[in-house]
């Protein structure tokens, strides 16, 4: 009760606003990918408040540095009744003018400004991130923003990171400024983009070598586990079950994500419209016989330890990522209004990637079909 007492109150708090600091923005643009990506372009931040936003602040100081064409942010205005306004700049002069409506980047004259920028840079609300993306992808906008590390699960953002349309960028943002000025922690948040960088080309050092009792098929798909990224077998090139972090180390050139739906082994395993497969509960158990008898072995203890380690840290970071998320419903960075969200179906959709793999009947962790492409050698 005295959380959603405390829910309530910042929804209501004038100070519900949270904005993306300077040393966050420029760790992660600064990367010669990016960089490259705005030379003769028009960038437009559309959820930002351009007087307080560092997203406005970061391109228009650098402005003739990145050759750009021109920089274009619009303000929301949350007051009703009230008209809102877009800031434009050349590199000489900040023209100001006045928008019919409260500068929501789904209003009609916000989709015509979006329609004349090559780059959209900005921190979306984490509510409307769905909605967000899918006008991104309609507009086929080029795009580095922030969002919620578990946006990968959502049925319909995953096919994107799948056929290679968006990837995850270099850094995570665990910080955010009030308006106040106090600081606001925050976890699991991070960059996404579609824009070509180096990350995306660097392959993962793989050392492990397959053996069968390592790496267990599971009971109701065809592929083989792999509990961490970095015990990726190297000599193995069928499909296999890796962690969801693999996405941020994957390299399209080294390995192809595919679809969990055509490895399963039956057609009593449900068929999973994320192409993912989950357990929130998240546990592996290998056994052995001995005198009739089903125990652990010494090896197989310790890890069925990290897997109840790692079960509790991951309803840890879930739970505290929905109230996270629950939080930042009212305001959730640079200026957008996200009041009329129902929250109980937005955190429903949290779940959608739910199809649970599994090894001798136990359940396991979510995770991502993959396997080696064939012209990687490594």
């Amino acid at each position: 009760m005295a959380k959603n007492e405390t829910l309530h109150k910042a929804k209501e708090a004038k100070n519900d606003e949270f904005y993306t600091q300077m040393a966050d923005i420029q760790t992660e643009l600064n990367h010669t990918g990016y960089q490259k990506a705005f030379i003769g372009k028009t960038i437009y931040c559309n959820c930002d408040d351009p007087e307080e936003s560092n997203f406005w602040k970061y391109f228009k100081i650098r402005f003739k540095a990145l050759k750009l064409k021109e920089l274009i942010s619009t303000h929301y205005e949350k007051e009703p009744d009230k008209s809102s306004y877009v800031l434009r700049y050349d590199g000489e002069n900040v023209k100001r003018e006045e928008l019919a409506g409260n500068g929501d980047f789904r209003s009609e004259e916000c989709i015509e400004l979006l329609k004349t920028a090559d780059v959209v840079v900005t921190n979306p609300p984490f509510s409307l991130f769905r909605e967000y993306v899918a006008q991104l992808e309609e507009y086929k906008k080029k795009f580095i923003i922030i969002g919620n590390k578990n946006a990968i699960t959502y049925k319909e953002f995953f096919p994107l990171i799948k056929e290679n349309k968006v990837w995850i960028g270099y850094d995570n943002v665990k910080e955010f400024k009030k308006p106040d000025g106090t600081i606001q922690k925050f976890g699991n948040i991070g960059w996404y983009t579609n824009i070509d960088i180096d990350k995306r080309h660097e392959n993962i050092e793989l050392t492990a070598r397959y053996n069968d009792e390592d790496y267990p098929e599971y009971d109701n798909y065809n592929a083989i586990n792999v509990d961490r990224v970095n015990e990726i077998p190297r000599d193995y090139k069928g499909v296999m079950g890796v962690p969801i972090t693999f996405l941020d180390k994957y390299n399209p050139e080294q390995f192809e994500i595919v679809n969990a739906n055509d490895y399963r082994k039956s057609k009593e395993v449900p068929e999973k419209a994320t192409m993912l497969i989950k357990d929130k509960e998240a546990k592996i158990t290998v056994e052995v016989e001995s005198n009739n008898n089903i125990i652990p072995t010494d090896r197989q203890t310790d890890r069925q330890t990290d897997r109840q380690t790692d079960r509790q840290t991951d309803k840890n970071n879930i739970c505290k990522n929905m109230y996270q998320e629950n939080y930042l419903l009212q305001e959730m960075t640079d200026g957008i209004s996200t009041e009329n969200v129902n929250m109980q179906e937005y955190s429903s959709n949290y779940y959608d990637m739910v199809a649970r793999p599994e090894i001798k009947k136990k359940k396991i962790y979510r995770r991502v079909f993959i396997r080696r492409e064939t012209k990687d050698e490594n």
